[in-house]
């Protein structure tokens, strides 16, 4: 998945060169704000960020998030951060590796949890009438046997 190469990618080192930005452009600060959207973070700025990027689990975290349970309200409030103008995958990268590893894994998220709102319903209708087959197959099978 796009998520899982984009944080595999990332190093320790490339995280701690990003802490240590004193002043970071607009591109990176969203790419940290969804990230810790994300997490569950109340607080979504740079002093948060840093704090966040000093775990020593931070990068396990994104490797482990349960990317099909994204909350709607999280959704909702990510969707509108990549849909900024701001928000330049190929900005981020050259600003800070890792800042674009961050930013890739939360478009990948956010595009496969939209994705699941798609598909969870078409699966469950599916299972529906893949019951109902089976309920038909059955009542088929013991009319046959009526008959024989």
């Amino acid at each position: 998945m796009v998520a899982e190469k984009a944080v595999n990618e990332l190093s320790k080192d490339d995280i701690t060169e990003l802490k240590k930005v004193n002043n970071p452009i607009k591109a990176v600060l969203l790419a940290l704000e969804c990230t810790l959207i994300y997490l569950g973070y109340k607080n979504v700025d740079w002093k948060t960020a840093q704090k966040a990027l000093a775990d020593i689990k931070f990068l396990e975290k994104l490797k482990t998030y349960d990317r099909d349970s994204v909350p709607d309200r999280i959704l909702k409030k990510v969707k509108e951060l990549t849909k900024n103008p701001d928000f330049n995958i190929e900005r981020m990268v050259k600003a800070s590796k890792a800042a674009g590893g961050l930013a890739k894994w939360c478009k990948a998220i956010r595009e496969y949890a939209e994705s699941l709102l798609i598909v969870r319903p078409l699966l469950a209708q599916q299972a529906k009438m893949t019951e109902k087959l089976k309920d038909a197959q059955d009542s088929v099978d013991r009319k046959q046997k009526d008959l024989a």
